[in-house]
């Protein structure tokens, strides 16, 4: 305690979790999918035929507001129950062209026995690559197309090579009946090349051009929150729940991480258990990560018994799998009597405001209960696909009462990481 006092205001390093390798895709600038929403707005004389004009692959043309981004959401279709999001949704009108965001070979288009909807597929090679083994590929999702009784789904068919800002098709409703387009980007990983299921999904800003400062004025706002006060001290912080709190006009969020640190300020490595390539009940929940990790596949070199107890891939939590495939199996978990909010390896996520249609504003309560390292301090990470906020608070309880974290700074478009001095009171 006296060792901690002298360290009131001491910058520590932010320590980012590992995560899978993204990308690389092109360097060129690429257009949003809805051509930075150009029906509402067209060009004199354009028509969807044209395609999406060069001079609207830019940030300053997205498709802009969502209605859910990437990751943890209340699914509006079923009673607000929690979902894990493997896309972007961008609510449309139904019959609004849809482009190519780089060149590439259409690999579905139209009805799909895995979608209840028309789809549109896209392969794309990564930068520099010659084909999905040679530089690696990643495809491009465009779900809940046209039916054939809205006026049909697609300009493209199977085997074409299409262009970057090439009309594709047009948007149509998804089952429940929303209008809107539901974007996906599935990078393959280098150990499975080819691979295109929901595991491999990622957060579609990653590819998309964005410039958060480009959007109308907000802050982003990240706060900690520890139980436990007296006791917690004395047992090191271990069995208490950490929790951090966003809130944030930002739409690229992939992540919230923590940071712990002994009773002299270092920082702990220890703090990500390990089961084979899984992380088990760690500090971390990554969008990106944590989908590659537990939304498994089955095909045939990573077939769903291969995720099964003494499997090549054995899951940690492989009980509780079923004897049929299930891709939602963990990421969409709910906590027991609480179908909406979430709780899977250890974290408990509360994701209620991240509906963006409501005010705009994503907001989300992560709290992680299963900490097994002893620690004195923590600080918090929010990861974004564009760049990252460091969490704004270190918080050490010193008695019976929780103190309250300090007000926070709004985030401020620059480094990829910005990191809170300590706060140990």
């Amino acid at each position: 305690r006296e060792l901690l006092e002298l360290l009131p205001h001491v910058p520590l390093p932010s320590i980012a979790p590992s995560q899978r390798p993204i990308g690389p895709f092109t360097s060129d600038p690429v257009p949003w999918p809805l051509c930075g929403r150009i029906t509402e707005n067209p060009p004199s004389g354009w028509i969807p035929a044209h395609g999406c004009p060069p001079t609207r692959f830019a940030a300053a043309f997205t498709d802009l507001p969502l209605s859910s981004s990437f990751g943890p959401r209340p699914l509006v279709s079923s009673g607000y129950r929690y979902d894990f999001h493997r896309g972007i949704d961008i609510s449309c009108a139904i019959g609004t062209p849809v482009f190519a965001i780089e060149d590439g070979t259409v690999v579905k288009a139209g009805n799909d026995p895995s979608y209840s909807d028309p789809v549109i597929s896209i392969r794309h090679l990564r930068e520099g690559g010659t084909s999905c083994a040679s530089g690696g590929c990643y495809h491009v999702l465009y779900l809940h197309m046209r039916t054939h009784s809205q006026g049909g789904c697609c300009a493209v068919s199977v085997g074409d090579t299409v262009s970057k800002g090439q009309l594709l098709g047009f948007t149509g409703e998804s089952r429940s009946g929303y209008d809107h387009l539901h974007f996906e980007v599935r990078d393959a990983p280098p150990f499975d090349q080819y691979s295109a299921w929901q595991r491999d999904a990622i957060h579609p800003l990653h590819v998309l051009p964005y410039d958060p400062s480009l959007q109308e004025a907000g802050s982003s706002e990240v706060a900690v929150q520890i139980d436990g006060g007296a006791a917690m001290y004395a047992s090191g912080g271990i069995g208490h729940a950490v929790s951090v709190v966003l809130s944030t006009n930002r739409v690229d969020v992939i992540g919230v991480s923590l940071t712990l640190f002994d009773d002299v300020g270092n920082p702990l490595e220890a703090s990500q258990p390990q089961h084979d390539s899984y992380v088990v009940n760690g500090t971390s929940f990554m969008f990106d990560r944590d989908n590659l990790a537990y939304t498994h596949k089955n095909s045939g070199s990573f077939s769903w018994p291969s995720f099964g107890e003494g499997g090549e891939h054995e899951c940690p939590y492989y009980r509780q799998h079923g004897t049929r495939y299930s891709a939602h199996v963990h990421l969409d978990q709910a906590a027991a009597g609480l179908p909406q909010v979430g709780e899977f390896n250890g974290v408990r996520v509360a994701a209620f405001g991240t509906r963006l249609t409501d005010d705009g504003v994503y907001s989300i309560n992560v709290t992680f209960f299963a900490i097994a390292t002893k620690w004195a301090c923590v600080t918090a990470d929010v990861h974004f696909a564009r760049a990252s906020l460091a969490a704004i608070v270190m918080h050490v309880p010193t008695g019976p009462e929780v103190q309250e974290p300090p007000s926070t700074s709004p985030m401020k478009p620059a480094p990829s990481t910005m990191t809170s001095s300590v706060v140990c009171l």
